[in-house]
């Protein structure tokens, strides 16, 4: 005999169960309806994608996919749920975990509330289920750098370098049509799921649409590739990665994705690389240091040197001025035998009259500036840089006072900030090399005492 239970229809005709004996099938059809809640809204998903929607859009659509989430609580958490196979469990769970991630239509809030759904369900087994039902989107676009069979890491491109070309081919890259959003968060949440020896177990299942992902030809995908990598690669001992040739395989997609310098930087990505050499290269001085040199090389000297003058390469180079802070932690003093090249381009484009585009850039290469010389302090080889480090901060120092009677003045909170990082890195100096109170600060206040009496005055 059937069970038969009271099921209300909401408003928008989603049958919602107030029990827990519901029918098999209608557990599943009311709970495939409100998933139906989470797809993007169809004029909305190019925007999405690119990561470029109103925020106003953004908060309806979390708030519905919010409702959505609760409603469908209860109905996941019964025993009815419980009696659905694992397809369809799958089908629901991977319907969620679409919205697992950082995007734009992600939250925090959405986020909780899927951890309190799935709870108690069986997550490791949902996970490689839905781990198995990725392979047919990514598949299409087999990473020609991976053994199929094995995961391996190839010496040379599986079927010559036509492969790469393929491997680029648009057409082919099913992941990336729009009823296929949020896939690699189902890929990120799965990995999640799994203990280490379910990843090593399952590694075929997990690198070669994570690989897809990082070494696209667009950068917001490697972002959402480097992303997942970060998610499961700290479950993969470094034995393992070194045995499959998986370490230099992901450091040398890694650097080239450092490499790259796109508009809109990609957060994450040094540290995880910086983790993942660290955990593979234990013992391998020689490799480590090759390792940090290509990405000093590509990373930070290319980065400014290549990096698109004006407003277009603005925010690469506050990003690469954030990154050489990053690295000044892993490499320490060892940042002295870049100094040749460091030093002048952080301090050369303080030359230039500050105005609100560019304060944000001046004070993060000031930081980086300020980063470095305290890194490399017990080596003794900043004071010899100070002649050139004193000559454009001074000139930034007369800028900043100057225009703050301008009609395009400088805010004061603004004028604040610089002045403050002036001092910072003129203290520093001085610290490292005491004689500067003797001959530089007099030589500043004879020039201009209005002026420069203040910066005196403020580092003595």
């Amino acid at each position: 005999m059937a069970i038969v239970e009271d099921v209300a229809e909401d408003s928008d005709g989603t049958r919602v169960s107030q029990g827990d004996s519901l029918v098999s099938e209608d557990l599943l059809s009311t709970l495939l309806a409100l998933c139906a809640k989470f797809r993007l809204p169809p004029d909305m998903v190019p925007a999405f994608m690119q990561e470029d929607q109103p925020l106003h859009a953004l908060r309806a659509y979390q708030n519905e996919v919010l409702e959505a989430l609760r409603r469908a609580s209860p109905l996941i958490r019964s025993p009815a749920f419980e009696r659905l196979d694992l397809d369809e469990q799958g089908r629901v769970v991977g319907e969620m975990s679409r919205l697992y991630g950082s995007d734009p239509w992600c939250s925090p809030g959405i986020i909780s509330e899927i951890d309190q759904i799935t709870e108690g369900l069986p997550r490791p087994t949902l996970a490689v289920h839905l781990l198995q039902s990725l392979r047919p989107i990514f598949s299409s676009t087999a990473h020609p750098m991976i053994n199929p069979f094995t995961s391996r890491a190839l010496s040379r491109p599986a079927g010559g370098t036509e492969a790469k070309s393929d491997f680029h081919d648009e057409s082919a890259q099913t992941f990336k049509l729009p009823e296929h959003w949020g896939s690699y968060n189902i890929l990120g949440w799965s990995c999640d799921q799994l203990p280490s020896s379910d990843i090593e177990q399952h590694i075929g299942l997990i690198l070669p649409p994570t690989l897809v992902l990082m070494d696209d030809w667009e950068s917001p995908w490697r972002g959402r590739g480097v992303k997942v990598l970060d998610r499961w690669i700290d479950k993969v001992s470094a034995e393992t990665l070194r045995r499959m040739g998986m370490d230099k395989l992901l450091s040398d997609t890694l650097i080239h994705t450092l490499s790259i310098h796109p508009d809109q930087p990609l957060s994450g990505v040094l540290e995880t690389a910086l983790k993942l050499i660290n955990r593979t290269t234990k013992g391998r001085d020689k490799v480590k240091a090759e390792r940090i040199e290509e990405i000093m090389d590509k990373a930070i000297i290319k980065g400014w040197i290549y990096a698109p003058a004006g407003q277009k390469g603005r925010a690469s180079v506050i990003h690469i001025a954030k990154q050489l802070e990053t690295l000044c932690e892993e490499v320490g003093s060892g940042m002295v035998r870049w100094l040749k090249s460091i030093i002048p381009h952080l301090v050369d484009p303080l030359q230039y009259t500050p105005s609100a585009a560019v304060v944000e850039h001046y004070a993060s290469n000031l930081r980086a500036l300020l980063c470095v010389m305290r890194t490399c302090k017990e080596t003794g080889r900043i004071p010899r840089w100070r002649g050139q480090i004193i000559d454009f901060i001074c000139r930034l120092w007369v800028q900043v006072q100057e225009r703050s009677g301008l009609d395009e003045a400088l805010t004061p909170r603004e004028i604040q900030k610089l002045s403050s990082l002036i001092v910072e890195v003129f203290g520093e100096l001085i610290e490292q090399h005491p004689a500067i109170r003797e001959k530089e600060l007099p030589a500043l206040v004879n020039i201009n005492s209005g002026i420069f009496g203040p910066l005196v005055k403020a580092v003595g």
